[in-house]
């Protein structure tokens, strides 16, 4: 009961709010003409008195400009009409619209004309259209007579009804002409249909029908001169000879559909947007006729609704005869009121500044009504937090120029280009005040250079570079005779004579071996140029003698970067405002329109959140709104949730990270986890400016982020004041302090560490550990000394002084981590490092390193090698020093030999034997015979488990395969591998793959092998491999070890083993292997049948049947002992026929006691014939009809009966 009235309540309350929702008025407007017009009274009754005036008043004119109102009006006045109770001559009313967006093309003869024209086939088409519409208004029963016929859709009932009509008159025809056959075949004993009733009832009825048929189609007889025509399809086809003028042609037909209706007044709009005065002086006329005519009982009165340029003198006074001028609802002067009225009432607020600017481009209602329209569905559609002023700027500009926004969506277009001027801009004007702001760093930094310098230092530079000029045997300046120096050559009369650019002085001569003197000339500005291209000597002296020429230059500097910085930072509006941006548009009101939109800031940069609903995908909805927020500079929330950090990083431009609006937790996490350089120094010099929101926002952030190193980092660089604002700031706790303390000296970098704390720092001071990451070095290592500690980790920015001393004194445990500090960087590589560390500490030059590691070996194997998992691909001499290392743990070396990578060419270089069984287990030998030869003989000769598992290894196995071991002998003439051939292929532990394999690199063949450790697989495996001798000894150890291999070897060379057939054993076994090798032709199977004995062929059935079909197939070729043959015929598991077959190719040689032998082997009915007294029938076919004469020939039989088949023998036989 209650999930029912649940259930109830669920469907009542949807229903409600479906009934409420449907009573929710929406504010939209429609586009449409109204017929609910306000404030028109004084039209309508103008309209009321002209066509209560038809009689004079045949042709009205509603002008006005487009959007005036004419059509609302029109409506607004056939509704009171049509509500009119009872009227006396009340009016009915045709509207006929030929609305079309083309506007018509001029011609300037046209333009300076006061009459517009057309081509005539667009007037053929505005008076088809007008035909049109008038003669579809109408049902054919209203217009019966019209010749344009429409598609009539005929009711099923009047198809029934036309088809039983059709019928009775077949029928009434049928009884008329052919009575007495209807008779018949209604099979009537009476005749009804051929009687005189039957006939009039049948002459009336066809009759009726036939009149009616008649009256009906006469009207489609009328008019035969018209071919064809098409209204649905908008297609006349017209005989040759009717005139073009479509009203002409068919004015008859006009006058007939104003006979045979009511309507009195035809109202005609939009005919002035074709630009055709020449239709208006048609329609005059037909209206003219359609008054003048007598069949046309009403007075027609025309109504054009056309625009006040339609004519454009005094013509159109003439032309009409009374005109109506409508003053338009909204103009350049009202639209903005308009706008405000209808946005009274409304939640949104937009500023009055907006509405007025753009007031001087809306004059149409329509537009205004779609611009309110398209601006509710964009408020509704798009993020209600986006400024709704700007909102209604794009959607006017969308309804004033909708191909330049569209091209705004694409990136394109005059909008678009204006906009993105500003980026273009910026760049160029960056950009060339950065040339100036190099300019002056550089002049600066020799600025700066020049402290240390005096006058003299710097005279002596200049004097210097010209005695560079001069011959290498240069030895003084020469003046007045008097010899000076370098040095002394400064004061300011003798450093004049350098700027002059002539100067005598005293060199060298070896020639002579005395001082000679000479002068020298030279240009003092590329002197000049070639010391300091930026700055000359007077600029430099200057800066020595007045030190304010720096503070100068910083100045200068500073305000440039403040110049750039407000470059940057240009809102659009003001670019557009200083006419640092030129809008390009032919379109004058376009360009106005823009200028006033951009300089206002009503459209910028971020008109895609107004043009574009958006969808999650890049960003998530929250990412979206922040992003928003942002643009709008809204205070910031730091905690709020972000999830496209990246995305939303590299949206935001860089000048945004300047704003407080910026700060959020999230996106300062991925911002110093990003590669945006620019944007982390910009926001991180914010966070510098000691702001209560900043400061706020850097406490919070250090108590909730996951990247305080990252974080205090890079705030440390970019606020050196961070410990000293902390110090004297009372809100902070020691504790808090503390923590900022200890933050600092673990994540700051040393430079900044220096800018951060100065000398006198007492809480440094206090703090004992300081010196461990930042302090003097000397009292650093005094305490190191004293305490002997072993760091654990060092920290990656410790000085490279300290660094030395602990590596020099080995004060630190070897660890992966500290060893890669302790290296120095300029001799660190890190490949070498990750993948051969041994090998590169061993040639890095580092022996104090080497040294250590070499006394701690067993610890630095187990810390570094194994721990470093990439350490894969040591040197091979260092590898082997490392395994040859008698102090390193065995079971190190084990776990080394699995890591390590680098494989031993020469087992022989590895000194231990359980090194030398490790790499052969792990199979990091190169895999070559010597080695394995050299494991066999330290083994004592045998096969160790170890390389057995390097054996079985398929890649070694293969690469073995691939190089054959030499027949080389020892100094006892044995062959060094001799042992080692005999050891693999008696190994049974060899995988079969690798057995394969290895036999191939095997150079010796055997007669004879270890038949308990071979097996007959293997033994198969060693006769294809040719390892067994193709000899009689090596087929006799086959034949008594593996019986049926021995044929295998036969096979291996049959022909060679044919030649030697009279030394081989073969015996019935053996034979029926030969007889059923696929190796072995006929020819060479029979070659072993020939040289056998005869009981080896006979004892089996199998061998006996294949000599006795071969030789059947060919006696010839197959030739067998006459012994052998006899055997054969008597042989009784052979087949009867085929013995009888072979009876008949040998009977000549054989002699009747045989052959009744031979009878008695056939059985039964053929053994019967061997007996004188019995008469056995035979089977009459062609081979027994052979044999019986046969017989009868050899006088076994006397005959054989061709009635019967009974075989009869002599009464003399018989008595016997």
């Amino acid at each position: 009961m209650k999930l029912i009235i649940d259930k109830c309540k669920q469907i009542i309350g949807k229903q409600l709010f479906e009934n409420k929702k449907e009573n929710i008025q929406l504010p939209y407007i429609p586009l449409s003409p109204t017929d609910s017009a306000e404030d028109c009274d004084v039209y309508l009754d103008a309209l009321s008195w002209a066509l209560s005036n038809k009689k004079q008043i045949k042709n009205i004119a509603i002008s006005g400009p487009y959007g005036s109102g004419k059509s609302s009006i029109l409506q607004t006045f056939i509704k009171r009409e049509e509500h009119k109770k009872w009227s006396f001559r009340k009016n009915h009313f045709l509207n006929i619209s030929l609305a079309t967006f083309e506007a018509p093309k001029k011609s300037n003869d046209q333009e300076n004309s006061n009459h517009h024209t057309c081509d005539n086939d667009t007037q053929r088409l505005i008076e088809l259209s007008l035909l049109q519409q008038l003669f579809y208004r109408e049902t054919n029963s209203k217009i019966p007579d019209s010749r344009l016929k429409k598609i009539q859709s005929l009711k099923s009932w009047k198809l029934f009804l036309q088809t039983i009509v059709s019928m009775i008159f077949i029928f009434s025809l049928i009884v008329l002409i052919l009575p007495n056959e209807m008779d018949y075949f209604f099979n009537l004993k009476v005749s009804i249909f051929a009687s005189n009733i039957a006939k009039y009832i049948a002459l009336a009825v066809s009759s009726i029908i036939l009149f009616v048929f008649l009256y009906k189609s006469s009207r489609s007889i009328i008019g035969l001169s018209i071919k064809k025509l098409n209204l649905k399809g908008t297609e006349i086809e017209i005989d040759k000879n009717i005139s073009k003028s479509i009203l002409n042609n068919y004015i008859d037909e006009i006058i007939y559909f104003f006979e045979a209706t009511n309507y009195n007044v035809i109202i005609i709009e939009d005919l002035d947007r074709f630009g055709n005065s020449e239709v208006f002086t048609k329609l005059r006329e037909i209206n003219l006729l359609i008054n003048n005519s007598k069949k046309v009982k009403q007075d027609i009165v025309f109504i054009y609704a056309i625009k006040d340029d339609m004519f454009l003198d005094k013509d159109r006074a003439k032309f009409f005869d009374y005109m109506l001028p409508v003053i338009p609802i909204v103009n350049f002067s009202n639209s903005g009121d308009k706008l405000k009225k209808m946005l009274e009432g409304k939640s949104i607020k937009i500023d009055n500044d907006l509405i007025d600017d753009l007031s001087l481009f809306v004059d149409d209602m329509r537009l205004l009504y779609n611009i309110m329209n398209e601006f509710h569905v964009y408020a509704t559609k798009i993020n209600q937090q986006l400024d709704m002023n700007k909102l209604l700027a794009i959607i006017v500009y969308k309804n004033l120029f909708p191909k330049d926004f569209t091209d705004l969506s694409e990136n394109r277009g005059e909008l678009f280009e204006t906009i993105n001027n500003k980026n273009k801009y910026i760049e160029d004007a960056v950009s060339e005040i950065n040339k100036q702001i190099n300019l002056l760093k550089d002049r600066i930094k020799i600025a700066e250079e020049q402290f240390n310098l005096s006058i003299t230092e710097l005279r002596i530079i200049y004097n210097c570079k010209v005695a560079e000029k001069i011959d290498s045997n240069f030895t003084a300046f020469k003046l007045n005779n008097t010899k000076y120096k370098i040095s002394e050559f400064t004061t300011d009369d003798l450093f004049n004579i350098i700027k002059s650019g002539r100067v005598e002085y005293y060199y060298k001569d070896w020639h002579h071996n005395s001082n000679s003197y000479s002068t020298i000339t030279y240009n003092f500005k590329d002197l000049e140029k070639e010391i300091c291209p930026l700055l000359t000597y007077n600029q430099r002296e200057a800066i020595i003698s007045d030190k304010k020429e720096i503070n100068t230059l910083k100045i200068e500097l500073g305000k440039l970067v403040s110049t750039q910085e407000v470059i940057r930072k240009s809102k659009l509006s003001d670019i557009i405002s200083r006419k640092q941006i030129t809008i390009k548009s032919d379109d004058d009101k376009k360009k106005d329109l823009i200028d006033i939109l951009l300089r206002n800031g009503y459209i910028n940069e971020n008109y895609l959140d107004y043009i574009s609903v958006f969808h999650e995908g890049a960003l998530s909805k929250t990412d979206y709104q922040f992003l928003i927020n942002i643009k709008r500079e809204l205070l910031p929330k730091f905690d709020y949730v972000l999830n496209k950090k990246e995305e939303l990083l590299r949206r935001i431009n860089l000048y945004t990270f300047e704003k407080e609006c910026i700060l959020n937790f999230d996106l300062v996490d991925a911002l110093i986890m990003s590669q945006y350089t620019d944007k982390t120094d910009t926001l991180f010099r914010q966070l510098a400016n000691e702001h209560e929101i900043t400061i706020k926002f850097i406490n919070e952030y250090i108590d909730r982020s996951k990247c305080q190193e990252s974080f205090v980092c890079k705030l440390c660089s970019c606020w050196n004041n961070i410990w000293r604002y902390i110090r004297q700031e009372p809100s902070y706790t020691d504790e808090r302090k503390e923590q900022y303390f200890l933050l600092i000296l673990k994540y700051a970098n040393i430079n900044d560490l220096y800018n951060i704390f100065d000398e006198n720092d007492t809480y440094i001071k206090n703090y004992r550990d300081f010196f461990i990451i930042h302090v003097d070095n000397k009292k650093k290592q005094k305490l190191v000394e004293k305490l002997g500690i072993v760091f654990k980790t060092i920290s990656p920015d410790s000085p490279a002084q300290d660094l030395t001393f602990l590596m020099q004194n080995s004060y630190y445990e070897i660890n992966i981590e500290t060893l890669k500090i302790i290296i120095p960087k300029d001799k660190f590589e890190q490949e070498s490092f990750n993948s051969k560390n041994y090998s590169y500490l061993k040639n890095s030059g580092l022996n104090d390193i080497v040294e250590y590691i070499e006394e701690e070996i067993n610890t630095y194997v187990e810390k570094i090698l194994l721990e470093l998992k990439s350490n894969t691909r040591e040197e091979l001499e260092e590898y082997t020093i490392l395994l040859n290392n008698s102090k390193l743990n065995i079971k190190l070396k084990d776990k080394l030999i699995q890591q390590i990578e680098t494989i031993v060419d020469d087992i022989s270089t590895i000194t231990g034997s359980d090194e030398a069984h490790l790499l052969f287990q792990y199979s990091k030998v190169r895999p070559t015979w010597e080695n394995v030869q050299t494991m066999f003989a330290n083994d004592k000769d045998s096969l160790s488990s170890s390389v057995i598992t390097f054996l079985n290894q398929e890649n070694n196995a293969i690469v073995l395969s691939k190089n054959r071991m030499t027949t080389t002998a020892n100094e006892n003439g044995v062959g060094i591998y001799s042992k080692l051939c005999k050891e693999l292929i008696n190994e049974k532990s060899i995988n079969d793959e690798s057995y394969k394999l290895f036999l191939s690199s095997i150079p010796w063949c055997y007669n004879s092998f270890d038949s308990s450790s071979i097996s007959h697989e293997r033994m198969k495996v060693l006769i294809e491999s040719n390892k067994v001798n193709k000899v009689v000894a090596g087929y006799d150890f086959l034949r008594q070890n593996y019986k049926g291999l021995n044929i295998q070897l036969i096979e291996k060379d049959p022909d060679k083993f044919i030649e030697i057939l009279d030394q081989l054993e073969v015996d019935t076994s053996d034979m029926e292997k030969i007889i059923t090798s696929s190796q072995l032709n006929v020819e060479m199977k029979f070659c072993f049948v020939n040289a056998v004995d005869e009981d080896v062929i006979i004892k089996s059935t199998y061998n006996s049947k294949f000599v006795l079909e071969n030789v059947l197939k060919n006696s010839n070729k197959y030739s067998i002992c006459e012994s052998l043959q006899i055997q054969l015929i008597n042989k009784i598991e052979l087949p009867v026929t085929d013995r009888i077959n072979l009876f008949l190719q040998i009977h000549d040689g054989i002699d009747n006691d045989t052959i009744k032998t031979f009878l008695i082997s056939l059985g039964n009915p053929y053994d019967e014939i061997a007996n004188p007294k019995k008469s056995p029938k035979i089977k009459r076919n062609a081979l027994n009809s052979v044999f019986m004469n046969i017989l009868i020939q050899k006088g076994i039989i006397t005959s054989y009966s061709e009635k019967t088949n009974q075989v009869y023998h002599s009464k003399r036989d018989i008595e016997q």
